[in-house]
């Protein structure tokens, strides 16, 4: 029997979702994705622009335009699994406080070097790890080779970077937006300001691997919330100190998958219901595992 005593929320949830869910939507088996990379290197006027504009949904629907939806690897449920385990036994039934702090800890990297990146706010920790990720990525994975692990990371980043462009609310910050903004201008600064045409992701990648970074910022132009963060600085450190790991990937999943338990566990119960009724999504899922008591670590097709 699912223990969900202890968890009232959630019963009130599934009393209340319970008898409706027959009539509900089946979960489509994909996962949302959005690349930061691919979005300030493809990205392209719309049409009607300057009254898109003009009613404030330019952005929104231009990052509508560069999502897609990839199918779920059985490989990726695996490493969700494993790795929710690690987040069981780290915190030892008590709430899930950290958001890649075990991770890191669990892989002896609990310092200097590493944990200022998991203490930022929660979206700009989820920036910069979605672009050092990207570098690592880039830096790494070589033309018609894949490497499960790698791959599995990288779809990690991108379904946390597409929940902060596409569904912000999901992870309970009220400040995405205006991360996600910020971040699109530095990146869209650095790669327009270049002697030669960036052409493709591995290109803009090589940049945080090849030169130092200008220190940019525009203290007039800056919000309260990114005033004295330099994003791309962030992420060209992290990225670094990672691309020094030999098991950077099992580090940066590992982090991922923690964010998303934390994520998923600290998201309102009513924008999971929402999500039930709609098929669910993978936080959504995430979420209902971590509220199980039982049988959570099952895996099938």
């Amino acid at each position: 029997m699912m223990k969900h005593h202890n968890k009232p929320g959630v019963m009130k949830c599934l009393r209340a979702l319970g008898p409706k869910s027959s009539n509900w939507k089946r979960w489509s088996n994909s996962l949302g994705q959005f690349n930061l990379f691919s979005f300030c290197l493809h990205d392209e006027q719309l049409k009607l622009s300057r009254i898109i504009k003009f009613r404030g949904i330019d952005m929104e629907l231009r990052k509508n335009r560069n999502r897609i939806r990839v199918d779920f690897p059985k490989e990726l449920k695996e490493l969700i699994v494993h790795e929710m385990k690690e987040v069981d036994t780290m915190r030892d039934s008590k709430p899930i406080t950290q958001r890649g702090q075990w991770a890191l800890e669990r892989y002896g990297c609990l310092n200097s070097e590493f944990k200022w990146s998991v203490k930022r706010d929660f979206d700009k920790s989820i920036t910069i790890w979605h672009i050092a990720t990207e570098i690592c990525y880039r830096s790494e994975v070589q033309p018609h080779t894949t490497n499960s692990q790698i791959e599995m990371a990288k779809l990690l980043s991108n379904y946390m970077m597409y929940l902060l462009a596409m569904r912000p609310h999901m992870l309970c910050t009220t400040t995405a937006n205006i991360i996600f903004q910020h971040t699109y201008i530095k990146l869209m600064m650095l790669l327009r300001t270049r002697p030669a045409i960036i052409k493709d992701e591995g290109e803009a990648c090589r940049i945080f691997t090849m030169e130092e970074l200008p220190n940019d910022s525009d203290l007039n132009k800056e919000t309260m919330v990114t005033s004295n963060w330099h994003v791309l600085q962030d992420a060209q450190r992290l990225a670094r100190s990672l691309i020094s790991k030999e098991n950077k990937w099992h580090i940066i999943s590992s982090v991922w998958v923690e964010m998303l338990c934390y994520a998923a566990n600290n998201c309102s119960i009513d924008y999971h219901a929402e999500q039930l009724r709609r098929g669910g999504g993978l936080i959504t899922h995430v979420w209902l595992l971590l509220a199980h008591k039982t049988n959570k670590f099952y895996t099938s097709d």
